[in-house]
């Protein structure tokens, strides 16, 4: 009887040895250094554990971007964002405070945007140099913001989904 008892002692402490390692081992892995997140004036860091981040948002995420395994997490008022680069741009995926997808702001080079978009804007403004894109994508809508330079000025030009352009910034060089 003596021997059945220490024997199950013995098993549970092994069993409970091996399940304290292992929470301590994922808690460790589930901690998220971002150094871009600001904790104060002095420009300290912020450590952001995953489980802050809503699971729907993460899963979403995950669904959506498969191949990527190292975006950086931040907490806002009023939801998360997930940023990461890959492939000469730059993505900002924005979730509410449930998880839910609210839209994405890609960030890209000339040579990315699509043809006939970039045949647009260079049909009115072909002296111009296209410096970056911003994409945003939301649920059932993307939109362009193209900046422009050229000697004398820069702008920005909006094309909505429908294809209309408009002019939404312009200024002059100094």
């Amino acid at each position: 009887m003596k021997k059945l008892i220490a024997a199950v002692v013995s098993l549970t402490s092994s069993i409970l040895l091996v399940i304290l390692i292992s929470v301590y081992t994922a808690s460790a892995q589930m901690l998220i250094f971002r150094p871009e997140v600001s904790a104060g004036k002095n420009g300290a860091t912020e450590k952001i554990w995953i489980n802050e981040i809503s699971t729907r948002a993460v899963r979403n995420f995950k669904n959506e971007f498969r191949n990527v395994d190292d975006e950086d997490w931040r907490i806002e008022k009023d939801g998360f964002v997930a940023y990461f680069k890959a492939d000469q741009s730059a993505f900002w995926v924005y979730y509410d405070l449930r998880g839910n997808w609210v839209h994405t702001l890609i960030s890209y080079p000339e040579d990315k945007l699509l043809r006939s978009i970039r045949a647009q804007v260079k049909s009115v403004y072909y002296d111009y140099v296209i410096d970056v894109v911003k994409e945003i994508r939301s649920p059932g809508d993307i939109t362009y913001i193209v900046q422009l330079e050229d000697k004398k000025e820069y702008k920005s030009v909006l094309i909505n989904k429908d294809g209309e352009m408009e002019l939404i910034t312009s200024l002059d060089k100094q």
